[in-house]
């Protein structure tokens, strides 16, 4: 697997490692948002719930101008 000619080759275990990261990464935002729905009484995680738990996590922080600011983008 080949991602630019100025790099060189990607390792063929790299895919599966950053498969694997972005697997733990979607645990941890699905289980903290799971905890925003279950903290307002309710059983179905919406849009909302991700945005409060990007919120509130410093583990997210990088997210926040992408995910929470962009709602406002769109209202305005």
């Amino acid at each position: 697997m080949q991602s630019d000619e100025d790099i060189g080759k990607v390792a063929q275990a790299t895919p599966v490692v950053v498969g694997r990261a972005l697997e733990f990464f979607l645990a941890s935002l699905v289980d903290a948002s799971a905890t925003e729905a279950k903290q307002a009484g309710i059983k179905r995680v919406t849009a909302q719930h991700v945005k409060n738990a990007i919120e509130k996590n410093e583990t997210f922080d990088f997210l926040v101008d992408t995910i929470c600011n962009k709602g406002q983008e769109q209202q305005e």
